[in-house]
C-alpha cells in the first residue's frame, strides 16, 4: 500500500491509503509494457497544483470544492470529475487494461490513427466550445459509411487528446487530436480513405503549411498505444523551422491562463467523456464486446 502525507486543505499530516484496486490495475499496465505511467506522488503533485490554481485565479469554490475530498483513496464523491486527477487516471488505467485484453482476442489487423480536424480547432478562451461529441459522431459515421463489410466488425478504443499549438506569427490554437486503435480486416489504404476527415478544401495551419489531418503507424506493443490513444494531461506544442526548411514541434511551457482553461474545461466532464468505444460497450463489471447492429 502506497501511503503519502495530504498537506494541503484542511488536512496536514494525514497518510492517505491510496485505492489498492488502482494500484493493482497500474502493477498489471507495468508488466505489460505500458510506459509514462504517473506514480502516486506525480499524481498527488498535479492534484494539488490544480486545486491551488483554481484558487488562486478565484474560481467560484461551489465549481469545484468536491476535488478537495479527493486523495487517491476510493473515491468520496457520487459523481467523479475529470478535474479529479486520481479519478480520471484511475478510471483511464482501468479502461486501457480491459480495452487491452479485448482488442488483442481480434485476429485482424489493428491499426495506430492519428487524425486532426481543423475544424475542430479553437483559440485560447474557446475551448469550451469544442463538441467532443460532435466529433465522435463524425468517427462513427465515417466507419459506419467503410466500403467494406468489414467495418461492421470493426473494434475501435481511443479518444481526444488537447494540445496548445503556438506557430512563428504568434498565433495560438487549441488543437484536439482524435487518437485510435481500430481492429478492422481491410487494408491500410482503405483505412486511410475511410477514416481521414472530410475538408471540402486542403486545410493550412496558420503559418500557411498544410495540415497532415491522418498518420497510420504500426503497433508493436498493444497495450502501450492503447494507453497513448487515450492520454489525457494537454500538451504544448510550438512550431519551428530550422535552416534546410524542416518544420519542427517542440514543447513549451503551458501559461496559467490555458491552464486554468483546461481544468474549467475538465470540471464539466466525466473521467471517459473524451474517450471513445467502438464495438466495445462499457457496463457495470466492465468492458464488454458489443453486439454490432451498428457501429
Amino acid at each position: 500500500m502506497v501511503k503519502l502525507p495530504h498537506r494541503s486543505f484542511g488536512m496536514p499530516g494525514v497518510q492517505v491509503d491510496y485505492d489498492e484496486e488502482a494500484m493493482s490495475v497500474v502493477e498489471a499496465l507495468t508488466s505489460m509494457n505500458v510506459q509514462q505511467l504517473e506514480t502516486p506522488e506525480a499524481l498527488y503533485h498535479r492534484h494539488i497544483a490544480r486545486l491551488a490554481r483554481l484558487a488562486r485565479n478565484k474560481v467560484p469554490q461551489y465549481e469545484w470544492r468536491h476535488l478537495k475530498h479527493c486523495d487517491g483513496g476510493p473515491c468520496p464523491n457520487d459523481t467523479c470529475s475529470a478535474a479529479c486527477v486520481f479519478g480520471e487516471r484511475r478510471g483511464i488505467n482501468k479502461l486501457v487494461l480491459e480495452a487491452t485484453e479485448l482488442i488483442q482476442t481480434a485476429a485482424v489487423p489493428m491499426y495506430f490513427i492519428h487524425l486532426i480536424d481543423p475544424h475542430y480547432f479553437r483559440q485560447p478562451g474557446n475551448l469550451a466550445s469544442i463538441s467532443v461529441d460532435g466529433l465522435f459522431q463524425s468517427l462513427r459515421r465515417r466507419m459506419r459509411n467503410g466500403d467494406s463489410s468489414e467495418w461492421s466488425n470493426a473494434l475501435a478504443v481511443g479518444g481526444v487528446h488537447v494540445s496548445l499549438d503556438r506557430y512563428p506569427n504568434g498565433v495560438e490554437l487549441w488543437t484536439p487530436h482524435a487518437h485510435l486503435i481500430v481492429a478492422v480486416d481491410v487494408s491500410r489504404k482503405e483505412v486511410r480513405d475511410t477514416m481521414r476527415p472530410r475538408c471540402r478544401t486542403a486545410p493550412v495551419n496558420p503559418n500557411g503549411t498544410r495540415v497532415r489531418t491522418i498518420v497510420i503507424d504500426e503497433i508493436t506493443e498493444l497495450a502501450n498505444a492503447v494507453s497513448y490513444a487515450t492520454k489525457i494531461n494537454v500538451d504544448t506544442r510550438e512550431v519551428s523551422t530550422d535552416f534546410r526548411g524542416n518544420q519542427g514541434r517542440l514543447p513549451f511551457k503551458l501559461p496559467e491562463s490555458a491552464q486554468l482553461e483546461f481544468d474549467l474545461w475538465l470540471l464539466k466532464q466525466c473521467p471517459r467523456d473524451r474517450v471513445f468505444l467502438s464495438g466495445i460497450m462499457q457496463t457495470r463489471g466492465g468492458l464488454r464486446l458489443r453486439t454490432r447492429h451498428s457501429a
